[in-house]
């Protein structure tokens, strides 16, 4: 069995939710290899499934067409919704805090807490970001946010070759990343864990052995194996381990997503080779030639 992973890749609630809910319709999906292009058919619903995980900004473009997708995987559903807050100049198309925060609110009306993750991350310290910021953005969104969702997912930013050539950009307009030393890493931790704790909110590392060495934080898996083996009435361990990278927890999965095929045009995004101006409506659909 494995878990539908929707998406490391892209935003699909926000972009392209359309599309994806006529291949459930469907059943399957036919998934573009990110590097090779090659495609391979993806079941979306039956017994080797063992449930979904949706990852968005958006979280209200699922709220219209929750009670389909509860009708295929019943309470083997997840959503993580990333809420950083953080200015235009890093995320110029981010949906408003507001919205994301009342979407929160219904879902977890419907669904519970238990369904629902809040990705706070990455963290980025910048001319922009410094600690304080972080402090002050967490403490109003963890006051907002307190009993609607099960945990908190933090993370630092992760320079890869992609997130590094969008923020020459940012570099460029004077805006400066900021590589802070290790005691200040860990005092932004001790107050966010504070924050957190006062909240009775659950913090989880993401990939960040640094992290863990904090008390207050638990190893996190965005595509907890353990969540859903409950779910399904498997033995701990049935669905196994498939780390994305060195330090992740996550089940075995199959990500349906397509890189360069979100709108948000966040300025640290790996997802995207540059921000997006318009993003497809069908990513799955094969290009001309057939790839």
């Amino acid at each position: 069995m494995h878990i539908i992973s929707a998406s490391r890749r892209m935003d699909l609630p926000a972009f392209q939710l359309p599309a994806f809910l006529a291949a459930l319709r469907r059943g399957w999906l036919d998934v573009p290899h990110p590097f090779t292009g090659q495609r391979q058919r993806v079941d979306l619903h039956g017994p080797e499934v063992a449930g979904i995980v949706f990852w968005t900004r958006r979280p209200a473009a699922l709220l219209p067409h929750l009670d389909e997708l509860r009708d295929v995987y019943q309470d083997r559903l997840r959503i993580q919704v990333t809420l950083t807050g953080l200015p235009p100049e890093l995320e110029p198309r981010a949906p408003r805090e507001e919205e994301v925060v009342e979407a929160l609110r219904r879902l977890s009306l419907r669904l519970g807490p238990e369904h629902l993750t809040w990705r706070f991350d990455p963290l980025l310290l910048s001319t922009l970001t410094p600690p304080d910021w972080w402090v002050e953005t967490f403490a109003r969104l963890s006051a907002r946010l307190e009993g609607r969702v099960r945990e908190v997912t933090l993370s630092w930013l992760d320079l890869y070759s992609r997130a590094r050539r969008n923020l020459l950009v940012l570099e460029r307009s004077g805006v400066r990343l900021q590589n802070p030393a290790a005691a200040t890493r860990r005092e932004l931790l001790d107050r966010l864990a504070g924050l957190a704790q006062r909240h009775g909110l659950p913090l989880s590392a993401c990939c960040e052995p640094e992290m863990l060495e904090h008390g207050a934080l638990r190893p996190g898996a965005c595509l907890d194996a353990a969540w859903f083996e409950q779910r399904n009435g498997l033995l701990p361990g049935a669905l196994g381990n498939q780390p994305s990278r060195p330090g992740c927890g996550c089940g075995r999965s199959r990500d349906v997503g397509v890189y360069n095929s979100c709108a948000f045009g966040c300025r640290y995004c790996y997802a995207n080779a540059k921000p997006w101006e318009q993003a497809p409506a069908d990513p799955w659909q094969p290009a001309a030639d057939g790839v």
